[in-house]
């Protein structure tokens, strides 16, 4: 076997189902839980053991004795005695082919597989493209910016940048000329020049939203690097204006259109938790509800193809743009052609959707053509 050239890393969508989908060979793919702070520090490693005995096996099996005679790779047999943990870490998934491994972490807690064949098997990670297992909650608090990362697990707090204010009083005040910041009136014995009134007008509101679009724009750029390397969905939490200047100025591309909309002042991490489960649990329920709307316009005009003996040569072919898959898993032969669909599809750039079930209307796979059954493109004649 190879040298082997490793690396671990959390999960990527872009990046990570891109390479995968275009490795060929003896693919080994391996799919195992992290199953808590409880599970012993003993019990993983073990696991892991058992995991790659059952590659050996399926190796032998798919591909001959030669093929299985180095495996496992002496830098995975170590692994499972330094595997990370955190709520931000469902599972780790491995993945072997022609010298490389990949340990990829995931907030998503799959269930146990070993996979053996001529490509990686993607299913379990097809969820986290359309639904990904985490996201990020931005709580903009007039008394507090919290950033949360939310998994099933619960929330955790992330820390921001030290040269950003702590709060949006703060940012009001940030950079600002001093005759701006505020005028102040002693009232009695009793204002000792730590309360003041504040003189309020039209054009002081005006100027607070420029200052607060100047550090939204701050907050977001030094969000950046962060949201990108892990492309989690981003929810934000504040009253109606904050969350619409925000929005306006903000950069990353999985910023979602659901909100929750009020003040998070009295709100703990707890409370915050909750409401944006909501929200996500009704932002993914309105995603299937159009993805089923779509289905069925395709099928009204003779676009929809459910036959897996028809689906497979037109995804293949690329006379297939939005691939629907079943998000789980049925534990027979029909979860390799599933595989094998996505596999294909993304190879092409089609775009693939994921049903939160063990099968999509009308079969175990769907596809929506990119002509119907009796069109051909028409090619625009040269002027």
């Amino acid at each position: 076997m190879p040298a082997q050239v490793i690396r671990e890393e959390s999960f990527s969508p872009k990046e990570h189902m891109q390479e995968l989908q275009e490795m060929h060979g003896q693919c080994v793919s391996l799919y195992l839980p992290l199953n808590g702070a409880q599970e012993g520090a003993t019990l993983f490693p073990t696991r892991m053991r058992a995991a790659l005995n059952k590659a050996k096996q399926l190796l032998t099996e798919e591909f001959g004795d030669e093929a299985a005679s180095e495996w496992p790779p002496e830098e995975l047999t170590g692994f499972g005695q330094k595997v990370r943990r955190g709520p931000q870490y469902g599972g780790i998934a491995v993945f072997c082919c022609d010298g490389h491994t990949r340990i990829i972490h995931a907030p998503k807690q799959w269930n146990e597989g070993v996979h053996v064949g001529n490509e990686f098997y993607i299913r379990p990670l097809l969820s986290l493209l359309m639904r990904p297992a985490a996201f990020y909650l931005l709580a903009l608090g007039e008394q507090n910016i919290r950033l949360l990362l939310c998994t099933s697990e619960g929330a955790k707090d992330v820390a921001l940048s030290d040269d950003l204010p702590g709060n949006l009083t703060e940012a009001t005040l940030f950079e600002q000329p001093d005759h701006n910041l505020e005028q102040r009136s002693t009232s009695g014995a009793m204002m000792t020049g730590k309360r003041g009134i504040r003189f309020g007008t039209s054009a002081d509101e005006e100027k607070r939203d420029v200052y607060l679009r100047q550090f939204f724009s701050k907050l977001d750029a030094s969000l950046r690097a962060l949201l990108t390397s892990q492309q989690y969905p981003l929810m934000l939490a504040g009253v109606k204006r904050q969350l619409a200047l925000y929005a306006d100025v903000n950069t990353y591309e999985h910023l979602l259109g659901d909100h929750i909309e009020g003040s998070p002042k009295w709100l703990s991490s707890v409370d915050l938790y909750q409401l944006a489960g909501e929200a996500w649990a009704a932002f993914q329920k309105a995603t299937e509800i159009e993805i089923l709307k779509e289905l069925d316009r395709a099928d009204s005009q003779a676009k929809l193809v459910k036959d897996t003996l028809e689906l497979l040569p037109a995804v293949e072919s690329g006379r297939i743009h939005h691939l629907v898959l079943p998000e789980m898993e049925t534990g027979d032969a029909t979860d390799d052609m599933v595989n094998h669909l996505a596999v294909a599809a993304l190879r092409l750039g089609t775009h693939v959707s994921v049903f939160s079930s063990h099968s999509v209307p009308g079969g175990s796979a769907a596809g929506i053509l990119r002509y119907g059954r009796e069109e051909k493109p028409v090619r625009a004649r040269a002027s």
